[in-house]
């Protein structure tokens, strides 16, 4: 088992972390159940159909994927998609500078609405990364102190991406992209 975040995943061998991460970056690329034929050609790994099909099931049991029917490919689960950012991102640091930049913009509105949180977040995302910016609320924002964020980490910055993960107090996750 890993512990990350006060949750506990299932611990995976290379290849069931293999097999996870494209079903997981296939998925979120087209929005369709990811099947074990389609799969097996595009893993790194020399895996069969069935070999495939046998570490779906074996994820599928660990709750990490589903499947929307009996003939339908798998998709990541909520479980699924939080063992990704808390187990599987590499995280990246923000620089002095950036951190500053983005303390700043945001110290404003902290104890203001969500809304103002995250737009904020997200331009002040964009302009640092010079990339377009996605910002999702939580389901559920606390009612407490909505802007209360902490942990800051940037995930997975490469040349065209750059994902920021903040953490609230009450488990609440905000993703800017």
């Amino acid at each position: 088992m890993v512990r990350q975040q006060n949750k506990t995943y299932p611990s995976l061998s290379d290849r069931q972390e293999a097999v996870f991460t494209a079903i997981l970056q296939q998925y979120v690329t087209s929005a369709r159940a990811v099947g074990s034929r389609n799969l097996s050609k595009r893993l790194p790994l020399d895996l069969s159909p069935a070999t495939v099909r046998n570490v779906m099931a074996d994820l599928e049991e660990m709750g990490l994927l589903s499947h929307p029917h009996t003939s339908a490919g798998r998709v990541p689960t909520t479980l699924g998609y939080g063992y990704y950012v808390d187990a599987m991102m590499n995280r990246v640091e923000l620089t002095d500078n950036e951190q500053k930049e983005f303390s700043k913009a945001l110290d404003d509105v902290m104890i203001g609405d969500i809304n103002e949180v995250l737009d904020r977040a997200g331009e002040t995302l964009a302009r640092i990364s010079t990339l377009i910016s996605v910002v999702l609320s939580p389901r559920n924002p606390p009612q407490d102190r909505p802007g209360a964020y902490r942990d800051r980490q940037v995930a997975d910055r490469s040349h065209d991406s750059q994902r920021i993960c903040e953490k609230h107090p009450a488990g609440d996750i905000l993703l800017a992209d």
